[in-house]
């Protein structure tokens, strides 16, 4: 039992390779079901989703690239088969102004007129946050119509951040806890492509794998029927079941309807 308690803690825990040096073991919480036919195909869904997620962040300044010299591209993230390398560059924190840090524009561009009376135009996001709310300072109080309009905005706009103690985190919209877990993605995936039944889809592992990537590729129309074949352009003479010649040869056909395969099967 020691062995195998020794094994599970192996088997389920990780690290991460920083700079080249391996960082503290961490506990592995999510995975895919081994030998299910899906699984890889919601590794690659939670992968593009973990791309497109780093490219949003590069987008927003969130994140930082390594640039390729002679004006190469800006590399952030590298993904072959399950390995993943994230690249970030020596870059410096987030502009106040500068930087799409709210993710729907520069605070320069959308406030202009506050840009020119502020005093310290560089500075960084968390050198304006002090005591647990944006300070600010100004060559002269806003005075006009459109510098009160556009005072009134960044403080409607910057009152609704809050500034979080601890480190930044993924969070899901799939559940309402934030939690990512791959249960409820293939519940997500159930609900779009499968009948809905009173009883859930489950995985039996006493079903040999052939079986299962069987009766998979027949729900798909993967299996090489009559009508399948004939849809990737070989010509076919009939299409037509040719063992009770009383419909067409399609998989919910052979496997349900056919009165000689239903009879064989019995």
């Amino acid at each position: 039992m020691n062995v195998l308690d020794k094994r599970m803690s192996l088997v389920f825990s990780a690290s991460i390779l920083l700079n080249g040096s391996a960082t503290k073991e961490f506990p592995i919480t999510k995975g895919v079901r081994q030998r299910d036919p899906l699984s890889p195909f919601l590794f690659i869904i939670a992968m593009e989703g973990l791309n497109v997620a780093m490219r949003s962040a590069c987008d927003h300044s969130l994140f930082h690239g390594a640039e390729m010299s002679n004006r190469g591209p800006t590399i952030s993230q590298l993904f072959y088969a399950d390995d993943t390398m994230f690249i970030g560059g020596d870059e410096k924190k987030i502009l106040f102004w500068l930087d799409d840090w709210l993710k729907n524009g520069t605070l320069a561009v959308k406030f202009p007129s506050l840009y020119v009376l502020d005093k310290r135009k560089p500075c960084l996001l968390g050198d304006r946050w002090v005591n647990g709310a944006f300070s600010w300072a100004w060559k002269q109080k806003p005075n006009n119509s459109q510098e009160l309009l556009e005072l009134k905005s960044i403080l409607d706009v910057t009152r609704m951040v809050v500034r979080s103690n601890g480190p930044d985190t993924w969070r899901s919209r799939l559940t309402v806890d934030g939690f990512f877990r791959i249960c409820d993605l293939r519940a997500l995936i159930d609900s779009k492509l499968i009948i809905l039944i009173n009883k859930p889809t489950v995985c039996l592992h006493l079903v040999p794998i052939k079986c299962v990537s069987f009766v998979w590729r027949a729900c798909m129309g993967r299996i090489p029927t009559a009508v399948a074949i004939s849809r990737r352009g070989i010509n076919m003479s009939s299409i037509s079941c040719q063992m009770c010649f009383s419909g067409v040869d399609t998989a919910d056909h052979i496997l349900l309807d056919c009165p000689i395969a239903f009879d064989s099967l019995r």
